[in-house]
């Protein structure tokens, strides 16, 4: 059975005021897990013109202690990570923490001194391959990333937490190294930009979850943006067993009707 992971932040404003359309989507969705994107203010550049965290550590509490019945799914969408890890774990007792996801950007920790090319949309492997000096200089930096990637990575799995990364649409596979690939519990591929409204769903971006399920078969394969009734099929079709659902549940006052048929779609498939 795939997992819906329910996006709250549609609710960002209003955490308090919406737990109970919280609960009931949860309570009925066939096999359910909490999903708290969390990207940071102007101190992070991650999500460019992001003017305030999506949510404080005080509505981080709320949402966990309030849901920790079902899977919690922690997606930062961040350069610099470190700081919100440590603010999870205040929040989650030790012994919990094994149903607990920390998922990081494969983008993030990139030199700023690498200026407009450290943007996360970039693939610093194949980005401006004709300039030999520039793509050497970019693949430095990747591994520079990489080392900081790995070293959050192996960090929330000695914490006691599930470890997930994210890769953006434009970010390939040989950018997850094999140290990389041996530490994660998940691989969450985005199918479209993060911190950008009403896109519609990158079909490339399923092509390498169907490839995360041959080289992986045995971690969580997640994707997130643009999925709903006319896409689920072919999310589905790529071997993915975790897919990210938001606002097709909670711009709706009843969504009694959606949920059903994502319950549906997902036991025919």
């Amino acid at each position: 059975m795939t997992t819906v992971s329910l996006s709250v932040l549609g609710f960002e404003d209003q955490i308090a005021e919406r737990l109970e359309a919280i609960h009931f989507i949860l309570s009925r969705l066939t096999s359910p897990e909490l999903h708290i994107d969390y990207m940071g203010g102007d101190e992070d550049a991650f999500i460019a013109n992001r003017a305030k965290p999506t949510f404080s550590q005080e509505d981080m509490a709320l949402l966990y202690n309030e849901f920790k019945q079902y899977p919690v799914d922690f997606h930062l969408m961040l350069a610099y990570p470190d700081p919100t890890i440590m603010q999870i774990n205040d929040i989650v007792p030790v012994e919990e923490r094994g149903n607990v996801n920390i998922t990081v950007h494969r983008e993030a920790y990139r030199p700023e001194s690498m200026g407009r090319y450290s943007a996360k949309e970039y693939d610093l492997l194949t980005h401006n391959a004709r300039n030999g000096t520039t793509n050497q200089l970019l693949r430095d930096a990747n591994q520079i990333s990489g080392f900081y990637v790995r070293k959050a990575l192996s960090a929330i799995k000695d914490l006691g937490y599930q470890a997930g990364l994210a890769l953006e649409p434009g970010t390939s596979l040989e950018n997850v190294t094999p140290e990389m690939m041996d530490i994660v519990d998940r691989v969450l591929c985005m199918t479209v930009k993060s911190g950008k409204g009403k896109q519609s769903l990158i079909p490339e971006a399923l092509e390498k979850a169907a490839r995360v399920y041959q080289i992986l078969p045995n971690i969580v394969r997640q994707v997130d943006g643009g999925v709903n009734p006319e896409t689920l099929d072919r999310v589905l079709a790529a071997h993915v067993n975790n897919t990210v659902i938001g606002s097709h549940f909670t711009k709706y006052d009843d969504p009694t009707p959606q949920i059903l048929q994502v319950n549906t779609q997902m036991q025919q498939s």
